[in-house]
């Protein structure tokens, strides 16, 4: 099985890990991020994102997948808004795949489907604590807080039921 983990991390960066889950170990194909061109307007940005996400599901041949949101709608800007578009645009776009599973995630529901409690989460996320299931050759504290998001919502994504 391959899932996919998206973060969104503003309305022009997407961070996105997929693993393949095999019966013995899990395979890391891809640790990247999706840049949107600002120069494009708004509409031409959300379906530069749907287009660019179905060629990356298509590729990899995903099958299940985990959007970490937002906690909480307070102190809304445009920069929020810019990203409320932009997740609904990712998930119109997992809806109309051919992906088995998908789910929009916050702390409680990735942490539930990683068996972990809430607080590990943010201790993984602040590098406090490696995450255990990160290969040996990659380094958890080289990547950023909205990769390590993206890691942990992948692994998330495969236990999806």
């Amino acid at each position: 099985m391959i899932g996919i983990g998206l973060r969104v991390y503003s309305n022009s960066n997407i961070f996105y890990t997929i693993v393949e889950e095999t019966d013995t170990e899990y395979k890391y194909l891809s640790i990247s991020n999706l840049k949107i061109p600002l120069a494009l307007n708004q509409p031409e940005r959300l379906n530069y994102v749907r287009n660019t996400l179905l060629d990356i599901i298509s590729e990899y041949d995903i099958n299940t997948a985990l959007i970490r949101v937002q906690e909480s709608v307070f102190n809304i800007t445009d920069t929020s808004i810019q990203r409320f578009y932009v997740e609904g645009v990712i998930l119109e776009t997992l809806a109309g795949a051919n992906i088995n599973k998908y789910k929009l995630g916050r702390i409680s529901t990735i942490s539930s489907l990683l068996n972990i409690e809430s607080s590990k989460f943010k201790k993984y996320i602040d590098n406090e604590i490696v995450f255990d299931l990160l290969p040996s050759n990659l380094d958890w504290s080289k990547y950023s807080v909205e990769e390590r998001e993206s890691i942990l919502s992948c692994h998330a994504s495969l236990n999806l039921k």
